[in-house]
């Protein structure tokens, strides 16, 4: 079963006990007291290794190239950091923003 999270305004975040379980084991997205945030890269990785599904205000399943693009709004570097990310993930280091 995918972790369900929600897309808001500038935020992915997810209150699924599934996403605390992850964030303990495997150190993704930053624990807050509104749930579990997701960074851009994170949130592309996660989806594409088939984690989470990522919902807009309407709960309404975003596809990966829907998803991508709104990233991409706010962020223009997301797949160069996305490459970086995921080849050091899948090597098994640990990689971590500052919130912004």
């Amino acid at each position: 079963m995918k972790i369900s999270a929600y897309i808001l305004s500038k935020t992915v975040i997810s209150n699924d006990p599934q996403a605390f379980s992850l964030q303990e084991k495997s150190h993704f997205g930053e624990k807050t007291p509104n749930g579990i945030v997701y960074f851009p890269s994170e949130i592309l990785y996660l989806v594409r290794k088939g984690k989470i599904e990522i919902k807009d205000r309407k709960n309404v399943v975003l596809k990966e190239k829907e998803l991508t693009k709104k990233l991409k709004s706010r962020d223009k570097k997301i797949l160069e950091n996305y490459a970086v990310f995921s080849d050091l993930r899948d090597k098994g280091h640990i990689v971590k923003q500052a919130l912004k």
